[in-house]
């Protein structure tokens, strides 16, 4: 006959002769979660690698910067900075003056021509007034002969019909009388001719030609400085402000750059893999310098390929064709990241 013998601790490990004891569960649980985390702390590191292997066949990552889009103003030509009109955050229209620029050479020779051009009409008028001048003063001498001489022809007029002179004293006077009538009219008529020779000088003479000569390019030297001079591209406001007072630029020098847009782009550059998700309305995070995170999606088609630019590119990274995608954020950016070309971090669905 079998016996089985059944004590009360096998029935109830946990209680001594109606005393409850509370200690192998707790002893076993703690050996096993110490068990469990050393395992954890030895295998951390194989998955830390796993997951930074296989990170970009379940999320896509692309670096990124935000932007307003801004279109650069440069200078048109070599010259000074000689005052500014506008400061970061200014508000300004198309066509408003950024600055006032100024090119040495081409003041210099507008100046030159200027001179040139005010002694030729100086001279040229103190010539032509000297000419009538005296021509004026030949009428009056002229004018006076006559009336001497109308006097005279008068005196002898008298004389004749008194028979106290002869007919030829008196065909004698009368010639005299007649040709200072002739002299008085020349000289009229030699001034009128003077003033209409000035007249036509004044249009096609060779002073007139150096004088429309100068005209021209002093017109298109001044029309060169109006060229150079600074202007807004749209409406907008100043993004930023790249020189200063007093500083000389080359042609082609950036100035100013404009923001054409209120609120903010991010401008993200993905990897050519990824072109078919990357379709307007796809969500995406931007993940922000602070940590912070905010809601974005595509907002227009891929349309360009671009290389990485230098500042988003990491060491011996080289240059590598991406995707240009841009996104709009669907929350407010902080007035302290609206920063232009702020580095970025923006995750893809």
């Amino acid at each position: 006959m079998k016996v089985t013998f059944n004590p009360p601790k096998k029935q109830d490990a946990t209680s001594d002769q109606g005393i409850r004891v509370l200690y192998a569960p707790a002893k076993r649980i703690a050996f096993r979660a110490r068990w469990y985390l050393i395992l954890l702390l030895a295998f951390s590191p194989v998955i830390i690698l796993l997951w930074y292997l296989g990170r970009e066949w379940w999320l896509t990552q692309a670096p990124a910067i935000i932007t307003t889009e801004p279109q650069l103003v440069v200078a048109n030509g070599d010259g000074f900075i000689r005052s500014i009109y506008m400061s970061p955050g200014q508000a300004i229209s198309q066509g408003d003056a950024l600055m006032r620029f100024e090119s040495p050479t081409l003041k210099a020779n507008i100046e030159e021509r200027m001179a040139r051009l005010k002694a030729i009409e100086l001279d040229k008028r103190s010539a032509e007034l000297a000419i009538l001048s005296n021509l004026d003063e030949q009428i009056r001498i002229a004018e006076r002969g006559t009336h001497e001489q109308e006097g005279i022809y008068q005196e002898y007029a008298g004389y004749r019909k008194e028979k106290l002179v002869s007919s030829a004293e008196y065909a004698s006077a009368l010639l005299s009388w007649t040709q200072s009538r002739i002299d008085l009219q020349k000289a009229r008529s030699e001034k009128t001719q003077q003033e209409l020779q000035i007249k036509e000088d004044q249009l096609t003479g060779p002073l007139a030609s150096a004088r429309h000569q100068l005209e021209q390019e002093l017109t298109e030297m001044q029309a060169i400085t109006r060229q150079q001079q600074p202007l807004s591209p749209a409406t907008g406001k100043v993004s930023d402000v790249l020189v200063q007072e007093g500083d000389w630029v080359f042609s082609g020098a950036p100035l100013a750059l404009i923001a054409k847009r209120e609120d903010p782009l991010v401008i993200a550059y993905v990897q050519p893999k990824y072109l078919s998700t990357m379709v307007p309305g796809h969500k995406a995070i931007v993940k922000l310098p602070s940590g912070e995170r905010l809601a974005a999606s595509v907002a227009r088609p891929v349309e360009l390929a671009d290389k990485l630019p230098a500042q988003l590119a990491a060491p011996f990274e080289g240059e590598k064709a991406t995707l240009k995608v841009a996104l709009v954020l669907e929350e407010k950016l902080p007035a302290n990241l609206q920063v232009e070309g702020l580095p970025v971090t923006v995750l893809f669905d």
